[in-house]
């Protein structure tokens, strides 16, 4: 989350580290940002909502409306006991998140009836620019523990 505020309007943060990275969440805000991993290195982002000062209903990324976040070549682990967290991603109507190339892990499970990927909807007659996007290229998805009732939720304002 510190080096996702260090990035100005559009950036590019690359992680040259082999194996665990531990994260916590954060909230883009109008930003247009690409974490990638550099040529040569595996991270695995870890996310642990278990950890004192997660709270319920949280999501890892906070994506505010015209932010973009692209996640290349890396992979996310969440860990969670299945009842704090929303999901991976909790975006307003006009963000978009890019996943490409990656993969994620949820270790615990979600809350009942919730998603990995959670996003607002602008509702009827709304413009594309109102509506959040969610785009999964050459990625996959894993859980473990509880089922998980859909990928992507898609809530109405």
């Amino acid at each position: 989350s510190d080096a996702m505020a260090q990035v100005g309007a559009s950036g590019t943060i690359e992680i040259r580290v082999n194996g665990l990275v531990e994260v916590s969440a954060a909230t883009c805000l109008g930003k247009s940002l690409v974490v990638r991993s550099a040529p040569g290195y595996s991270p695995v982002l870890m996310w642990d909502a278990t950890a004192a000062g997660a709270k319920t209903d949280d999501s890892l990324f906070g994506l505010e409306h015209a932010s973009k976040l692209t996640l290349e070549n890396v992979a996310l682990l969440v860990r969670t006991d299945g009842e704090k967290i929303l999901g991976v991603a909790s975006m307003e109507p006009g963000a978009e998140l890019v996943v490409r190339d990656s993969s994620i892990q949820i270790d615990g499970g979600l809350m009942k009836s919730k998603a990995l990927l959670a996003k607002g909807s602008a509702g009827v007659g709304q413009t594309s620019e109102s509506v959040a996007k969610v785009q999964l290229v050459r990625s996959t998805v894993r859980t473990s523990g509880s089922v998980v009732s859909s990928v992507l939720a898609t809530g109405g304002t």
